[in-house]
């Protein structure tokens, strides 16, 4: 196994782990990303079997720091891909502060995103996060009617995209302030859902 260190690329310290690609022997090269690890090894693992297939080698030039976070920096780019991002809008992401949010910031900065708003719970995260692109940050730790109306406060002309990495309550809670109280309805909101697969539970109410 070899390390890298993931802080420099916005990975907080408490994420940054350092056993990030490895060596294959008989290979001669350098790989990447593993699904399916043999039980009882898991990602968190200091080692890990993984199947053929579930890597790939990293392409010479390619700083092995940058192909770990790839798979996750992805999901940023589908503000884009699904979202129908254009520069100059607002985005606003919900769970800035953990890895794909962080990396999110960035894509939507790097992507020429006109504003973007993160949420998380931790303000001192949350002050990382504004060293990474976000123009504000809201704290969602608050109760339920001060979170509406810093949402209403943080928006602006309007949130054209939301990057959704939390779901549950946060979402709840932004849709519901973003219902229109008059027939003057504010231009469309775009929210893309990332990573939540069983939503039986949620108690959302899609408003057309």
């Amino acid at each position: 196994m070899q390390g890298c260190d993931l802080r420099q690329h916005g990975v907080p310290a408490d994420h940054a782990g350092r056993a990030c690609w490895v060596d294959v022997r008989g290979w001669g090269s350098r790989v990447v990303g593993f699904g399916n690890p043999r039980q009882p090894y898991g990602a968190l693992a200091e080692k890990t079997v993984a199947p053929k297939g579930a890597y790939l080698p990293i392409l010479e030039g390619v700083d092995p720091a940058i192909a770990t976070v790839l798979g996750t920096a992805i999901t940023g780019m589908s503000v884009k891909t699904a979202a129908g991002f254009v520069p100059g809008e607002t985005v606003l992401v919900q769970g800035a502060t953990g890895v794909a949010g962080r990396l999110a910031v960035k894509v939507a900065r790097l992507l020429g995103a006109g504003r973007i708003i993160a949420t998380g719970r931790d303000d001192d995260q949350l002050r990382e996060v504004r060293t990474l692109g976000a123009d504000a940050v809201i704290n969602t730790a608050v109760p339920d009617e001060a979170l509406a109306q810093v949402y209403l406060d943080a928006r602006g002309d309007g949130y054209d995209v939301v990057l959704d990495y939390l779901w549950g309550r946060p979402t709840e809670i932004l849709l519901r302030s973003l219902v229109p109280q008059s027939f003057a309805f504010p231009k469309p909101t775009r929210l893309i859902q990332v990573g939540e697969t069983d939503l039986r539970g949620s108690r959302l109410v899609v408003v057309p």
